[in-house]
């Protein structure tokens, strides 16, 4: 069985979308992050996930430059994020969320999810 870290709900405001109208206005976005791994004994922060570290590398992803597709956006993080994984990590899972969607029928948000195997975790 495998520890699991999550964050979940960091709110963003970045312009970002497939319309020029959200590169001006911008749109509200929301990432959860689970990592799963061995995280039992550790002691110091560089044996674990520093969420504090990875909150950063996301805002700079989010408040840079315009993004097309969420989807993008989600691949970006998680890129951006497995090389930073600490021993133990074996999983990562990323959730982007645009809230709500630019669609004509009211919706709580549209979200894409990805995951990666951490191979030197």
């Amino acid at each position: 069985m495998m520890d699991r870290l999550t964050i979940h709900g960091l709110q963003y405001h970045g312009k970002h979308g497939w319309y020029d109208q959200e590169k001006i206005d911008g749109n509200r976005f929301e990432v959860d992050l689970e990592v799963h791994g061995s995280f039992r004994g550790v002691t110091q922060l560089d044996q674990v996930a520093d969420y504090e570290a990875m909150e950063k590398e996301i805002r700079a992803i989010i408040e840079g430059r315009s993004i097309d597709l969420i989807e993008t956006m989600c691949e970006q993080i998680g890129e951006r994020l497995k090389s930073k994984m600490p021993a133990g990590s074996k999983t990562l899972s990323v959730r982007v969320r645009k809230v709500p969607p630019p669609i004509e029928t009211p919706s709580a948000y549209a979200e894409i999810q990805m995951s990666w195997e951490i191979v030197d975790g």
